[in-house]
């Protein structure tokens, strides 16, 4: 067998695809047709990386796969050419972005051809050419003429020292990757365009596309729409301000445990809006502002899931469900950029605001209890249905930490639950501890149990009580006892 010689074999056939157009697709294909595109490059360096050929094999297979079975493909190549990383590096050498970006185009190229892919280099665009964005300029005017591009403030990552505007990639540990400085989170004015106006369609035809299903999971978590109500706190204790004159308005997506609601949260990008305006603050929410603004929107987020923190504003709002006054805090892990920028926060039934509460002593408070069907042993047709609430008590010993369970012999549930905590039911007239002390003093015979706290956890469960031979409804409420002796 002769020796393979790459260079020769790969010139001779890239210029025979060449010569004859192999890969240009038709104006108007007859038969199957196909679109498969690439991401384009950035021109912004002198050459390709690795990661650069690693998804444009991917790619090139499955298009001469699809020209092998007779389908015209057209498989186009392009130069994301515009943006921060095309004016970086021009900063970054000192000469016209004009310049560096048309020889990294010819260098990047070039080494794409080398690779042997089947592009269409009839199609070849670039971002920077006017005869390209004279179109995407056209197409935002049809956007903006029919109120689907639109201006509005959002947070960026701004360097003070660069003067500009930076993507999350460019700040690096909260600082500028071209100059070191900290980076500061502002409120601009930006153009948008309304994708939320399609988020039906958007969300319904994702369903006709032949995608693997985690890629269409995370297509419909991005499209991220939303089904709730707008509720509005109005506001007491702000010096100098009459009692509900100001308000604040939140979305939430369960409204039904805005009786939970035990206190509220506003982002630091609101307070700064309240600042603007006239709010009186102390030197405590200021510094706790400045120091939100710091590094990027997604650090930010990082960093509230590993730890919360918060100021006490000292103004109260009202719960409307209830007619409470509740605190209003203001802490980071509330972003101005999702919903109003505030939230009714509902510790019982949110990890993050129960993580904030326990942290600063916030009143928890259930209103929704889950609801649980025993899977093993579940209700049965026919049977009589009787609803009872019950207690569980974990009974702990002290000297060694140790919890006393009960062991069932002979019972009917017993090859079901052989052990099982301390439980009973709440007789009328009784409360949860007197109950739980009796339930204690029947059971195990100690009449020497120290009430420690009721776990904030009511649980609902239905089964079937074959002892009873009716189907049980049980409110379960969890309580916690310590021998003292």
């Amino acid at each position: 067998m002769e020796k393979y010689d790459h260079k020769i074999i790969e010139n001779k056939w890239q210029q025979v695809w060449q010569d004859k157009n192999t890969f240009s697709a038709a104006e108007l294909p007859k038969d199957d047709a196909a679109y498969i595109l690439d991401m384009f490059p950035y021109p912004s360096a002198q050459g390709l990386h690795v990661g650069h050929p690693e998804g444009y094999t991917a790619t090139d297979i499955y298009s001469r796969y699809l020209r092998m079975k007779g389908v015209e493909v057209l498989h186009p190549m392009g130069w994301d050419a515009f943006g921060l990383p095309a004016e970086n590096y021009a900063i970054k050498t000192g000469r016209h972005p004009r310049v560096t970006t048309a020889e990294n185009i010819d260098n990047i190229r070039r080494q794409i051809k080398s690779l042997g892919f089947s592009y269409d280099w009839a199609r070849e665009i670039s971002t920077a050419d006017p005869v390209y964005y004279r179109w995407t300029q056209w197409l935002f005017l049809q956007l903006y003429k029919k109120g689907l591009a639109y201006r509005a403030e959002a947070p960026v990552n701004w360097c003070p020292s660069c003067q500009t505007v930076l993507a999350n990639e460019q700040v690096v540990d909260g600082k500028c990757e071209r100059c070191q400085s900290e980076v500061e989170q502002r409120q601009m004015n930006q153009w948008f365009f309304k994708i939320t106006a399609f988020a039906k369609e958007l969300l319904k035809d994702l369903d006709k596309l032949d995608w693997p299903e985690p890629l269409k999971e995370m297509q419909r978590n991005w499209i991220g729409q939303s089904q709730g109500a707008q509720v509005r706190f109005y506001l007491t204790g702000i010096p100098g301000q009459e009692d509900k004159k100001h308000f604040v308005d939140i979305f939430t997506t369960r409204l039904d445990t805005i009786f939970g609601a035990t206190f509220m949260v506003i982002s630091p990008e609101l307070a700064k809006k309240w600042i603007d305006v006239g709010w009186q603050v102390t030197d405590e929410v200021k510094n706790y502002m400045e120091n939100s603004f710091k590094g990027r929107e997604l650090e930010r987020v990082e960093r509230a899931a590993k730890d919360k923190t918060g100021v006490d504003t000292g103004i109260k709002a009202i719960n409307p469900a209830t007619g409470e006054e509740i605190p209003v805090w203001l802490a980071d892990y509330v972003l101005g950029s999702y919903g109003t920028g505030a939230i009714m926060a509902v510790p019982a039934h949110d990890e993050r605001d129960y993580a904030f509460a326990k942290k600063f002593g916030l009143l928890i408070r259930q209103v929704i209890a889950p609801h649980f069907i025993e899977i093993t042993n579940p209700p049965r047709l026919g049977k009589k249905t009787v609803h009872r609430k019950t207690v569980h008590i974990v009974l702990r010993r002290p000297s060694d930490g140790k919890i006393l369970m009960l062991k069932w012999k002979g019972k009917v549930w017993g090859e079901r639950q052989p052990h099982t905590f301390i439980m009973g039911g709440i007789e009328e007239g009784e409360d949860v501890v007197d109950a739980a002390k009796r339930e204690i003093k029947e059971e195990t015979g100690h009449n020497q149990a120290r009430f420690i706290k009721k776990l904030g956890l009511e649980l609902h469960t239905e089964y079937y009580a074959a002892h009873k031979n009716e189907n049980r409804y049980a409110e379960i409420n969890i309580v916690c006892f310590e021998l003292d002796s």
